[in-house]
């Protein structure tokens, strides 16, 4: 949850003023706050205006005592334990009673920098608490602790982690209406069990940047309102079977960019409501016949920067297709009526250098309602009607070693614009 609107930075760093009374000291912020610690405990927080949001850079503190924030209202808070040339997380002393005043108020709560203890119970107080951030931890493990006294959380993440393993009951104590569960960022490897199956309000996961290899099947059951999962950056070689499921019908939008990906397997993706797939930055040499066929409102399709070699008719009864971008592969043929039957906004082929040809009626039935993008492959042959019965608005080929447009021999209809 994010209240931009209410942004108003109070930094420790950045004292206006400050006065000295015993042993306590009180630093006073351009947005009105006043900070006061007494040698590294911050003790008390208070406030002027009606700022609701709050960031303090507590680099040199090693507790927040009892009732710190009993005299302010905040809205979102954002804690800093250490300077971010270090980024080192650090041991802070937090207890229930560090959030006293803040019970009915705080709704997202960030923490950077902090080592979490293993047995406490720190933000048990925060009943209201929707969204908690916890980021450069050092986490080894979810903590269960932590958590499960949080029973309006609606949004968990972890990101710069070192959880290498998600077992069966890692998120037991987490509120079951979560919403959003991100762990990014980290050195995660395995999903064991079905740890997800109780979440059935979750709509977003993310495991972006991890070090995954390997999904088992059923691992995602139980998520039956989930509508985006990110497994981009991780080292998966192989989309299976009952991964997804129909279970997961609603699911919208699935990326799995950035991986090692050289095999989908038969029935990968079922009867499911995909809007957008990504499979850029992998290794997929071939599609496998009917790999999308069961995606039928598939919207937004990213095959660039594989090392597919053949463009056959892949993508036959995708009728909601619009966009279809097969970028940086090694593509040396397309085969005739590959794209048949399409009606795309967008349709990218550029920079395959392997593509020397185009061979008559490779985009016979196919209509675009922009650009046909043919850049920067190595396109120096391209056969009689070769844009027989294409629809476009223009079709670019600059950066193929061509001299000269034949419109009549290519196929070109009359309305369309050729440029090389």
């Amino acid at each position: 949850m994010l209240y931009s609107t209410l942004f108003l930075l109070a930094s420790v760093a950045s004292a206006v003023s400050s006065s000295e009374i015993g042993s306590i000291t009180c630093v006073y912020q351009y947005a009105n706050f006043t900070i006061c610690s007494r040698a590294s405990e911050l003790i008390n927080v208070t406030h002027k205006g009606n700022s609701k949001f709050l960031q303090l850079e507590l680099y040199n503190h090693t507790s927040i005592g009892p009732h710190t924030f009993a005299s302010v209202q905040l809205v979102w808070l954002i804690l800093i334990f250490s300077h971010p040339s270090t980024g080192e997380p650090r041991s802070v002393d937090l207890r229930p009673e560090s959030f006293n005043g803040l019970e009915a108020t705080l709704r997202t709560l960030d923490i950077y920098c902090w080592i979490v203890p293993h047995d406490s119970t720190p933000l048990s107080f925060l009943q209201n608490l929707e969204s908690l951030t916890l980021q450069q931890s050092q986490l080894t493990e979810v903590p269960k602790n932590l958590l499960k006294d949080l029973r309006n959380l609606k949004q968990f993440v972890v990101k710069s982690h070192n959880i290498k393993t998600i077992s069966d009951d890692s998120f037991s104590m987490l509120n079951p209406n979560i919403e959003v569960i991100f762990l990014e960022d980290g050195d995660l490897e395995f999903i064991q069990g079905k740890p997800f199956r109780n979440f059935t309000r979750l709509r977003m996961l993310s495991f972006t940047r991890n070090k995954l290899s390997d999904l088992q099947a059923g691992v995602f059951d139980g998520l039956v309102r989930m509508r985006t999962i990110k497994l981009g950056s991780n080292l998966l070689s192989k989309v299976k079977r009952d991964i997804f499921t129909p279970e997961h019908r609603v699911l919208t939008n699935v990326d799995l960019s950035d991986n090692q990906i050289s095999e989908i397997e038969e029935s990968a993706f079922p009867d499911i409501d995909v809007v957008m797939l990504s499979l850029a930055k992998n290794r997929l040499e071939t599609l496998p016949v009917g790999a999308f066929s069961n995606l039928k409102l598939l919207r937004l399709l990213d095959l660039s920067r594989n090392r597919i070699r053949r463009i056959s008719s892949y993508f036959n009864g995708l009728d909601n297709l619009r966009k279809l971008l097969i970028d940086s592969n090694e593509i040396s043929r397309i085969e005739p009526f590959a794209f048949c039957g399409l009606t795309l906004e967008a349709l990218r082929i550029r920079y395959n250098a392997n593509l020397t040809e185009l061979a008559t009626d490779t985009f016979n039935g196919l209509t675009i309602g922009g650009f046909l993008e043919l850049q920067f492959n190595n396109s120096s042959n391209i056969k009689d009607d070769a844009f027989r019965n294409l629809k476009a608005f223009d079709i670019l080929l600059s950066g193929n070693p061509l001299r000269s447009i034949d419109r009549v021999r290519w196929g070109v209809g009359k309305d369309i614009i050729v440029n090389i």
